[in-house]
């Protein structure tokens, strides 16, 4: 017997009803244009399941997957029907070879008032341990898990299948959602313990200082296991973000953006767009409420007029809006939201996150002010 497949190939002018309105034509060129990524991704993986760039392969590898699984390109899916699913399980495969297990992680900010299973100590599962994806250190005096661990972690949550159970390295016989917890004690323990950079993260587990670009990848990461593995964000984790927030967003009125390591831009007002990104995140992660406390309680100790989680939110949005057009030459990095792709990504993701948290449905749209336009 003799066995035949098919494909079928689907041309679609812009006369089309599929596509005859400007907003219709742009998703087809968007659809064609992630096709065109996976295509690339699938192509590109190396023989051991990672992808190339970065020193561990880590990071890159977390963000193909995330691509992937966010295109229901699943591990769990039938690989006779999708020719995805097994690169997906080698990418899994490849984070669980690469994850370390750390014992007994300290965390001094967290208390059992504000969630935390006891004083000191980021383990919400109690099992005496936490779970990185990387080495904590690579480098010296710096390092790379402040990407490569949120970046690998919002990669598991995305696989949406919590019950399934790790096959290799270290994780073994955990299921994904044991697995994504101890990941999150892991980012807890993480955390800037001291003033002024208190409550965000950077390159390296606790380190001196914090960066909103790193910030932002633990945001994703939480918002990820919260949303597809029902795992809720302790209280102290999140009231500490609370407390980095504020830190890193002016308290002025007006159009007011997130900086980067303080509450200034990383060069002038254009080049605000990614880490006011970054903030918008945030301010939705922290209201991935905990059993204890309501969302914004550390906001609201500040005073007048950013004194709660929608007053920052607006005057970032504000911010946003009146900067959208605006870009800085010579390709600086997170310049404006036009023809970088790392900022127009972070801030796409923000809005997105920011839907969420004003409760629009689905096909709404954030709308943005400038100048009196919407």
């Amino acid at each position: 017997n003799t066995l035949f497949d098919t494909v079928e190939i689907a041309i679609i002018d812009h006369s089309d009803a599929l596509s005859d309105t400007p907003l219709e034509d742009q998703q087809i060129e968007v659809n064609i244009a992630i096709d065109e990524g996976l295509r690339n991704l699938y192509l590109s993986q190396s023989p051991g399941g990672s992808w190339s760039g970065s020193a561990t392969g880590i990071a890159p590898t977390g963000f193909s997957l995330w691509a992937m699984q966010n295109q229901g390109h699943l591990a769990t899916n039938n690989s006779d029907e999708d020719i995805l699913s097994e690169r997906v399980q080698a990418g899994l495969d490849f984070l669980f070879n690469n994850c370390q297990i750390i014992s007994n992680v300290d965390a001094p900010n967290a208390d059992v008032a504000r969630g935390a299973t006891a004083n000191g100590k980021s383990d919400m599962n109690s099992n005496g341990q936490a779970i990185s994806f990387g080495p904590l250190m690579l480098g010296g005096g710096g390092g790379d898990w402040g990407y490569e661990h949120p970046i690998a972690t919002a990669a598991l949550a995305a696989s949406v299948s919590p019950g399934e159970v790790v096959g290799v390295g270290p994780a073994a016989g955990m299921t994904y959602a044991e697995l994504g917890e101890d990941c999150l004690d892991m980012i807890g323990a993480g955390q800037v313990d001291n003033m002024p950079h208190r409550g965000g993260w950077r390159y390296s587990p606790n380190d001196f200082s914090s960066d909103m670009s790193i910030n932002s990848w633990h945001y994703v990461a939480m918002e990820g296991l919260y949303v597809t593995f029902g795992i809720d964000i302790p209280d102290w984790i999140l009231q500490e973000s609370e407390t980095n927030l504020v830190f890193l967003q002016a308290n002025v009125a007006g159009p007011v953006p997130f900086g980067y390591d303080t509450t200034n831009r990383l060069m002038n007002f254009a080049a605000g767009h990614a880490t006011t990104g970054g903030g918008l995140s945030g301010l939705y992660a922290v209201e991935l409420q905990g059993p204890h406390t309501s969302a914004g309680t550390i906001i609201s100790m500040e005073p007048a007029p950013l004194s709660s989680i929608t007053a920052k939110r607006d005057a970032a949005l504000e911010y946003l809006g009146d900067y959208w057009g605006e870009e800085v030459p010579g390709g600086a990095f997170a310049e404006g939201n036009r023809g970088n792709s790392y900022a127009m990504w972070t801030v796409a993701r923000a809005l997105r996150l920011t839907a969420f948290a004003q409760g629009l449905p689905s096909g709404d749209v954030v709308l943005l002010e400038n100048m009196g336009t919407d």
